[in-house]
C-alpha cells in the first residue's frame, strides 16, 4: 500500500502546483492588460482624449493594438504557468518525440480539428438565425474588430498557439502524464478550454484540444504547434471573405465533411489509444520490495495477491477533481467565462 500512498502525494502535489499556476495566470494575464492600457493611456494623447470621451469609448479601445497586447500579456501568464514544469519544459518536454509522423496521420488530424471548427461555427450560426428571428439585433463582430490587423493576426495565428501549446500540451500536459495518459488528455484539454473564458469556444477549444494533446504524446509537441496554427488560421480566415452567408456556409459544409471523412478513417487509431492510455494501474503486490525474488508470480502461494492487486486503481480523476484546490481554480474560471459570455 506504500505505492498506492506515494501516488496519492503525487497527484495532489501536481494538482496544487497546476491549481495555484492556473489562478495565477490570470491574476499576472490581468494584471498585464491593465499596466499596458494604463501605458498606452499616459503615453497617447489622442487614446486619452477618446477613451475620455464617452462617445467615443469603444473607438478609442478598438484603436488599441490589442494583438500586442494579447501577446505580452499571455506571456507574463505564461511564466507563471511554466513553474509546473521548470526546467523539465525544456530538457524535456519540447524536445520529446515519440513516433515519426506521416502526413496522412497530420492529414487525419487536422481534418478532424478543422471538421470540429465548422460544426461549433455551423451551430453558433444557427443559434443566431434564432436569435434574430426573436427579434435580437447582434452588435459588431468584437473579436474581428480588434484583431483584424497584423498584431492581431500575429497573436492569433503565430504567437498565440505556440505559447499555449507550450502551457497545456507542454507544461500541463507533462505533468499529468505519468498517471494516465488519457487522464493527462481530459484535464489538459478541459482546462484548455475554460482557459478561453468563452463558453462557445471553450467547448470547441475541448474537443479540438483533445486532438492536440493526442498529437503532442503520440508524435511532438511541434506538431500541435501547427495543428494549432492551421486551426487559428482557418477560423480567421472568414474575415476575409467577401460578405455573403453562402459562401460561408459553403466552405464550412465542405469542412464538415472532410472532418467527418478524417474522423471515420482515424477511429480505429484513437480506440487503440483510448485502451492503451488508461490511468496507470498500480500492481502492489507485484513490487520486488514484497514478492520475494524466489517466487514465480504464477506460484500459488502469491497468485491470488497479485490477482488481487491488479484490480486496484488510484482513480486519479477522482484524487484531481476533490482536490480543493482544484475546485477553486475551476469555479474560478467557470464564473469568469459566464461572466465573459454574457456580460461582454
Amino acid at each position: 500500500m506504500y505505492q498506492l500512498d506515494e501516488y496519492k502525494k503525487r497527484i495532489r502535489r501536481e494538482t496544487m502546483k497546476i491549481s495555484v499556476s492556473y489562478i495565477s495566470f490570470y491574476f499576472v494575464y490581468f494584471a498585464a492588460v491593465v499596466v499596458f492600457v494604463m501605458a498606452y493611456l499616459f503615453t497617447n494623447a489622442s487614446f486619452r482624449e477618446s477613451f475620455f470621451s464617452e462617445p467615443d469609448a469603444n473607438e478609442a479601445m478598438a484603436s488599441l493594438p490589442v494583438g500586442f497586447l494579447s501577446i505580452l500579456a499571455l506571456f507574463a501568464g505564461s511564466l507563471i504557468m511554466l513553474i509546473v514544469r521548470g526546467k523539465k519544459l525544456y530538457t524535456k518536454d519540447l524536445t520529446k518525440i515519440n513516433n515519426r509522423i506521416h502526413v496522412p496521420d497530420l492529414l487525419k488530424m487536422a481534418g478532424i480539428i478543422l471538421g470540429i471548427n465548422a460544426a461549433i461555427t455551423l451551430v453558433s450560426y444557427l443559434i443566431m438565425l434564432f436569435l434574430e428571428n426573436l427579434g435580437y439585433t447582434p452588435g459588431p463582430d468584437v473579436f474581428e474588430m480588434l484583431y483584424s490587423d497584423f498584431s492581431g493576426l500575429l497573436y492569433v495565428v503565430i504567437l498565440g498557439p505556440i505559447l499555449e501549446e507550450i502551457i497545456f500540451r507542454g507544461a500541463i500536459l507533462r505533468s499529468l502524464e505519468r498517471f494516465g495518459q488519457n487522464f493527462a488528455i481530459v484535464v489538459s484539454s478541459l482546462m484548455f478550454g475554460l482557459y478561453h473564458l468563452a463558453l462557445f469556444q471553450g467547448i470547441f477549444a475541448f474537443f479540438i484540444g483533445l486532438i492536440l494533446a493526442y498529437c503532442a504524446l503520440r508524435f511532438s509537441i511541434k506538431w500541435a504547434m501547427l495543428l494549432h496554427m492551421i486551426n487559428n488560421g482557418f477560423a480567421m480566415s472568414f474575415m476575409f471573405l467577401p460578405d455573403g452567408m453562402n459562401i460561408d456556409l459553403g466552405i464550412l459544409l465542405l469542412v464538415l465533411a472532410f472532418g467527418v471523412l478524417a474522423a471515420f478513417v482515424a477511429f480505429k487509431t484513437f480506440r487503440e489509444q483510448l485502451r492503451a492510455g488508461k490511468p496507470t494501474e498500480l500492481h502492489f503486490a507485484a513490487g520486488v520490495p514484497i514478492v520475494p525474488w524466489y517466487l514465480s508470480p504464477a506460484d500459488p502461494r502469491i497468485a491470488p495477491y497479485i490477482a488481487s492487486a491488479m484490480t486496484l486503481r488510484a482513480k486519479p480523476y477522482h484524487l484531481m477533481f476533490s482536490s480543493v484546490w482544484f475546485i477553486v481554480a475551476l469555479s474560478l474560471i467557470s464564473v469568469l467565462t459566464l461572466v465573459m459570455t454574457f456580460a461582454v
